[in-house]
């Protein structure tokens, strides 16, 4: 874990309103990193604010983000899955629409989400960099 500063260059800020644009921004960075996994669970941070700057300081930030399973809900069963139990073309369209082949239609899960059965795939999601990460933070 590393120590991460963010500065965010401004024009001429008004004086009155510094604190609370400074706890503001530093508030927005620092949640948005920690949904995106980029900060330990007790991390903290630090506000700073000048008439011409707002920064962050940032403890316990990761390089890149973990990587994780994500469960993506593809579709009824009866739609996605034949009679003779093998995949449907509306199923494999689908997979083909994720940019994944027939082979992955093994790796799907069933699931009884309230009344109906559905289709589910667990995809294996990569951990997002901290340089992506704070792109993403920045341009809320």
């Amino acid at each position: 874990m590393a120590t991460l500063l963010v500065e965010l260059l401004t024009e001429e800020l008004p004086p009155k309103a510094l604190k609370k644009l400074g706890v503001s921004f530093g508030a927005v960075i620092f949640n948005d990193l920690s949904k995106q996994n980029l900060v330990s669970e007790n991390a903290s941070y630090e506000t700073f604010a000048t008439p011409r700057r707002l920064a962050i300081l940032i403890n316990d930030a990761r390089d890149v983000s973990p990587a994780e399973t994500v469960k993506l809900k593809l579709m009824p069963k009866k739609v996605g899955i034949k009679a003779d139990g093998k995949p449907s073309e509306a199923l494999l369209k689908k997979l083909e629409s994720l940019g994944l082949d027939a082979s992955h239609a093994e790796k799907i899960d069933i699931q009884t989400d309230g009344k109906m059965e559905f289709i589910y795939l667990h995809q294996k999601k990569d951990g997002v960099p901290l340089s992506v990460g704070l792109q993403n933070a920045i341009d809320l």
